[in-house]
């Protein structure tokens, strides 16, 4: 689940830091309030029966009934967005059910001073041909 925070600070689950290719939105994710992404068809690109799906809430995420989940920190990696996504996580009661991936090496290692007992995974670019 790619995590990214709006332009009013809520925690929202979507793919793509630029809306228009998952959504019939336009923007970047960290520029748009919650209530316009909540306006968003999450689905529609699936097929009309997917339409009214929306762009969730993290909360709505963590509190899925699943064994694990993969947070991968997407959204511009301010302090407040890591520590926003840490203090979800905990009031949600699933740290043990976590781990936490990001191209961000400052976000991950915020993430684990907040959090010491969560697991961890760094993606790195492929640069090999």
């Amino acid at each position: 689940f790619d995590v990214h925070a709006t332009s009013d600070g809520h925690l929202v689950v979507v793919h793509d830091y630029d809306l228009s290719r998952t959504t019939y939105g336009s923007g970047l994710v960290h520029e748009r309030d919650l209530k316009y992404l909540q306006t968003l068809s999450a689905g529609a690109w699936f097929g009309e029966s997917f339409a009214p799906e929306r762009v969730p809430l993290l909360t709505d995420i963590l509190a899925l009934d699943v064994p694990q989940f993969e947070l991968e920190v997407k959204g511009l990696p301010t302090q407040r967005f890591v520590s926003a996504i840490a203090v979800a996580v905990q009031s949600a009661g699933v740290v043990d059910r976590v781990k936490f991936t990001s191209f961000h090496l400052m976000a991950l290692a915020q993430l684990r001073t907040e959090l010491p007992n969560a697991r961890f995974g760094l993606f790195s670019p492929n640069y090999l041909p």
